[in-house]
């Protein structure tokens, strides 16, 4: 009778140190859960922040298009002055000078289409960096889920364990509280397999 007094307190210790258990697995839970609200809130900053950039990127190709339409139109009325001069005679007054002045107005162009031009590549670039942030944000965010879910997995089997803790033999419910250690909850969490230890339950 004694010996089965012993037992039965044994039984009670462990199933103390399982709930216990159980109760970090909860805030494990409710961390990673925190965590993945945390970042579905930055990948949604991040499409905002990506619909911006695009918007930009946009209106810098419509100003790129409409200095290339200017310049066209500049080179075109370069290339009359040209006509015109070669038809002026000795009595015109510094036709150079007019053609120097188009030719230094279409080089303060041609600066301008390379500064956007180069504007609109550093856009481009930003875009695609972003775009690649965004997609390793959504990676994590699915294996938060993963995890989370393979806990709330644990975690039921573990509360089904604890109700059979009754009829549980001693030497196995140490089993099942040996395998559920800080190791594995990182095993699992960094994708290893699954597996409590729940062999022993009857």
């Amino acid at each position: 009778m004694e010996s089965f007094k012993q037992r039965l307190v044994a039984i009670r210790n462990e199933e103390n140190e399982l709930r216990d258990k159980l109760t970090d697995i909860e805030e494990e839970i409710r961390s990673l859960k925190q965590s993945n609200d945390q970042l579905n809130g930055v990948i949604h900053g991040l499409q905002s922040n990506e619909k911006l950039l695009v918007l930009k990127l946009e209106s810098g190709t419509a100003r790129l298009r409409d200095m290339e339409t200017k310049i066209a139109a500049h080179e075109l009325r370069h290339s009359t002055s040209e006509q015109g001069v070669k038809v002026l005679n000795a009595a015109e007054m510094n036709p150079e000078s007019k053609e120097d002045n188009i030719e230094s107005e279409l080089n303060e162009k041609r600066e301008e289409i390379r500064l956007l031009g180069s504007q609109y590549d550093e856009v481009v670039i930003h875009q695609q960096h972003l775009q690649t942030d965004v997609v390793k944000k959504e990676q994590k965010a699915k294996t938060l889920e993963k995890a989370v879910s393979e806990l709330e997995t644990q975690y039921s089997g573990l509360m089904k364990a604890c109700d059979k803790a009754q009829v549980i033999e001693p030497h196995c419910l140490k089993n099942l509280l040996s395998t559920w250690s800080e190791d594995k909850v990182l095993q699992t969490y960094y994708g290893g397999p699954p597996g409590f230890g729940l062999e022993c339950v009857r």
